[in-house]
């Protein structure tokens, strides 16, 4: 009987090593555990982004807006009063995948692009890595002979633990250190940068409820904040700007 029983344990203790082999799941706990990431992770996207990435909305656009949800959720054109704006957010995006996009972009003639991200890859990904992600694209919108304006990764709140695995605290502070790096990387390199936590957050770092439907998306109010700082740079360059 507790021969039988000694079996049965192993087998299923083996299973689960195979189960848990074939799935992924010990790759993935160890690079979440080393705090780099995955290499296993790819960057598919859909059918329905693959035709998003050939619309040829705008001949000659203006403004390039470059970035996850956050981006694609911004009705840009109606809120910075331009109809020349062509919005390349995609929803769970990383910034090590928007740079796989790039090519898609390239002789769009745009004249400045706004490039946001590194939210969804912070609990995977340790911030230099980001910060590496984010030199590509800023090369890449250089070698276009447009202007790339970075925009601070924004904080999130308490109600982000209600839909996500991770913890509010442990992601603000990611938050934290990699804007540090940004606002490093973008002062050395003489480029512009939007922080809108001036506004959506509090003296904690933490996403204001005000501003946020789910902890981490943005509302309108939020929207029409974003707006006024991307135009107050839009106006610094009115010259190349129309």
């Amino acid at each position: 009987m507790k021969i039988t029983l000694i079996l049965c344990n192993t087998a299923t203790f083996l299973l689960l090593i195979l189960v848990g082999a074939y799935s992924g799941f010990f790759t993935k706990s160890y690079y979440k555990l080393i705090n780099e990431p995955d290499p296993s992770i790819k960057c598919v996207y859909s059918l329905k982004h693959f035709f998003f990435h050939f619309k040829n909305e705008i001949q000659e656009p203006d403004i390039i807006m470059f970035g996850n949800s956050l981006v694609k959720q911004g009705d840009w054109n109606t809120l910075l009063s331009n109809d020349k704006v062509i919005n390349r957010g995609i929803a769970g995006d990383r910034v090590s995948c928007m740079c796989e996009r790039l090519h898609y972009l390239e002789g769009k003639r745009a004249k400045i692009w706004f490039i946001e991200g590194g939210i969804n890859e912070i609990p995977i990904s340790n911030p230099n890595s980001i910060l590496d992600s984010y030199k590509r694209v800023v090369d890449f919108v250089k070698n276009e002979h447009a202007i790339p304006v970075l925009n601070l990764i924004l904080y999130v709140s308490p109600k982000y633990n209600e839909r996500y695995a991770y913890d509010y605290k442990t992601i603000n502070a990611k938050v934290s250190e990699l804007n540090k790096l940004l606002v490093k990387y973008a002062t050395e390199n003489h480029l512009d940068y939007i922080d809108l936590n001036t506004i959506t957050a509090n003296k904690e770092n933490v996403m204001k409820d005000e501003y946020t439907t789910d902890g981490i998306h943005l509302n309108g109010k939020a929207y029409s904040h974003w707006a006024v700082l991307i135009n107050k740079t839009l106006i610094k360059y009115a010259m190349v700007v129309s």
